[in-house]
């Protein structure tokens, strides 16, 4: 909202009538008497802004300041909100993510999915990297967090998911038959958007569906899902496939999967990384493969680092692995290979 040539000791009362309105406000859904309330923040322009993304910055900061307080309440920004706030550093953040969205600054790489009974790639899992002016890349957990609480997410994941899939089509029409497994964002499960931009570059390209896996954790599953359900459901009518990703983080996984219609299963790292020595861990896993081919779902195996661990999932008969010992995530994916020369293989920047 912009409030036009209004004197400083009249933002507030303005904005806690708004804020009010909201509060005292009721309406009946089904039987069901439902309240909204809102939490408010103010910036002030004046001769000292100096850019509209300013001062919408110091109102997203005043807003999320005012949920900290409680909520249901209004906070204007201040200088020292900046000294205070550890939100503070998420407006440095989102100018950088509003920047690559706009300008198409972001990258992807790709690291191999080895199909483990064949030695032979299946495709490769498609990761998201924001790249630094000294030549160096952020990973997705420096600027995620910020693009969720600054509202960007869906914006995130739609930059991902387009570029993705348009690199693939290109590939397919050069006669590289691959596939990608395209990571998504907790919020993705919300965003009607995106099962628009997915089914329209599908038209566009006439790409095959089934030649892209979208992944999301087990927690957002968990944590949504009703959503989660529906997402996938729709997502599957397309044709395309759903890994949950990082199974077994949570202690109710054979519970909740029994009602999420993904095709598989990424086993969480955290029971990959130390199996070879852990027989805590190798019953976990044997456990989690056993139970997801009883349901007629395929397994991988992430952050696989040596030939043991990799020996072993073959024995227990995981389907796929992917880790820096098979092959680190590069800037282009490379055809025909297998284990023996995706290690030796050069690596790219």
């Amino acid at each position: 909202i912009l409030l036009y040539n209004i004197e400083d000791d009249h933002v507030i009362p303005v904005a806690e009538n708004i804020r009010s309105m909201f509060e005292h406000y009721r309406f009946n859904d089904n039987g069901k008497t439902i309240n909204v309330t809102c939490s408010i923040g103010l910036s002030m322009i004046d001769s000292d802004t100096d850019s509209a993304e300013e001062v919408l910055s110091r109102a997203d900061l005043a807003c999320n300041i005012s949920k900290t307080q409680g909520r249901n309440c209004v906070h204007e920004f201040t200088e020292q909100d900046n000294e205070q706030s550890a939100m503070a550093e998420d407006m440095g953040w989102i100018t950088l993510v509003r920047d690559a969205i706009d300008n198409d600054k972001f990258k992807l790489l790709y690291q191999p999915i080895v199909n483990i009974s064949t030695d032979e790639i299946h495709g490769y899992e498609v990761l998201l990297r924001l790249p630094t002016d000294d030549g160096k890349s952020i990973k997705p957990g420096g600027f995620i967090p910020a693009a969720e609480r600054f509202g960007l997410i869906h914006n995130l994941d739609q930059w991902a998911v387009r570029h993705a899939m348009e690199n693939l089509a290109e590939l397919h029409s050069k006669d590289f038959e691959t596939q990608f497994a395209i990571n998504l964002s907790g919020r993705a499960v919300e965003d009607p958007k995106l099962l628009k931009l997915i089914k329209g570059i599908l038209n566009t390209t006439g790409l095959n569906p089934a030649s892209i896996t979208f992944e999301i954790t087990e927690t957002t599953a968990i944590n949504n899902l009703q959503a989660a359900r529906s997402f996938i459901g729709n997502l599957k009518d397309l044709g395309c496939k759903m890994s949950l990703d990082d199974f077994g983080s949570g202690f109710c996984s054979f519970t909740y999967l029994k009602h999420l219609p993904v095709d598989s299963l990424k086993i969480d790292g955290s029971f990959i990384q130390a199996l070879a020595h852990s027989e805590v861990d190798q019953a976990m896993v044997k456990s989690m493969n056993q139970v997801a081919h009883a349901l007629g779902k395929t397994t991988i195996a992430e952050f696989v680092e040596n030939h043991e661990t990799l020996l072993l999932l073959k024995e227990y008969r995981v389907d796929f692995a992917q880790g820096h010992y098979l092959g680190r995530p590069r800037s282009k994916p490379m055809q025909e290979l297998t284990i023996d020369n995706i290690v030796d293989a050069p690596l790219s920047a």
